[in-house]
């Protein structure tokens, strides 16, 4: 029952994290760079083809080719204080949600969009996006009745049957399990069922298994940040502390088996497709078949793990 309440606190973190605008963003870095505002506001795309000044012709690219690609564009660019990497296609992304932001508010302000059209169902969303207002005065209302069915798990079958269900039926999401539709590595002109490995709430296995000076700053503001939204759940500050440290140590002992990064970097490592028929097997007490059925594919016969134990 340990076990299962310690999931249950899991549960209500993801929920009150999602709802209450999102995990804290962590750095693995901080580098020095212009405000996030000011690269935004410069960043340009300088036309189509080969970048020559992103090369650096004098590096032999027989010898070192990242680098006579590169280090061009490294040399003008740095990393911004608010994101841990940086490359192009952060570039694109960020001119992209500029522009976007842009259209969106052009629409907004020209007051001519037909009542159910596209733009106008767009424009709908953003400006609820924006009314921060209106959320802060509804509180942990919206996910008040996922917070209700969390609380009344008082058993491993009641957990798996909400794990099962909650993708589907409220603000959760995969938390700790999750299949996606993916194309299939092994034969590209079709889909697959992948499973991918439980949800944390830091970025990766090594925030919570490389200890240095850099990432137990970052422990210490996450365990903080669970508190404070179990707080808005009802919990007494107390109860909030020891529930955040709970579901750390919970995320952890999760976070020792998965992959390190750049055991990322090879796709074998994370193409390991089994029948349904022997993953059913391997966890028994787990309903794989209804799991399925509810998703809609009741029929798959093949689900791709990305990581095995």
């Amino acid at each position: 029952m340990a076990r299962v309440k310690s999931r249950v606190h899991v549960a209500l973190v993801i929920v009150c994290t999602f709802a209450l605008g999102g995990p804290i963003s962590v750095l693995a870095q901080t580098p020095s760079a212009p405000a996030p505002s000011e690269a935004t506001a410069t960043t340009s795309i300088a036309g189509h083809g080969v970048q020559l000044a992103n090369l650096d012709r004098s590096v032999d690219p027989g010898q070192d080719f990242y680098r006579y690609a590169t280090d061009g564009w490294q040399d003008r660019n740095e990393i911004p204080p608010d994101e841990a990497y940086w490359g192009a296609f952060d570039q694109v992304a960020d001119l992209t949600r500029v522009q976007l932001i842009a259209l969106l508010n052009r629409y907004a302000a020209s007051g001519k969009l037909p009542v159910g059209s596209d733009e106008w169902k767009a424009v709908q969303l953003f400006a609820q996006a924006k009314d921060v207002a209106t959320r802060n005065a509804q509180g942990i209302t919206p996910i008040a009745g996922d917070l209700e069915r969390i609380e009344a798990i008082d058993s491993l079958d009641a957990l798996y049957a909400f794990l099962r269900d909650a993708p589907l039926t409220s603000n959760v999401g995969c938390g700790l399990s999750c299949i996606q539709v993916l194309p299939d590595y092994a034969n590209s002109s079709v889909y697959a069922a992948w499973y991918s490995s439980p949800y944390l709430g830091l970025p990766s296995r090594d925030y919570y298994w490389e200890d240095d000076e850099v990432n137990e700053p970052i422990r210490e503001a996450y365990r903080a940040m669970s508190a404070k939204l179990l707080g808005f759940a009802g919990y007494e500050a107390e109860r909030a502390t020891a529930a955040a440290a709970n579901v750390y140590a919970f995320e952890k002992r999760l976070a020792e088996p998965m992959f390190r990064l750049e055991e990322w970097n090879d796709p074998k490592n994370y193409y390991h497709p089994r029948p349904v028929a022997d993953v059913a097997a391997a966890d028994p007490e787990f309903d794989w078949p209804t799991l399925l059925a509810t998703m809609g594919i009741p029929d798959v016969k093949t689900i791709v793990f990305t990581e095995e134990a």
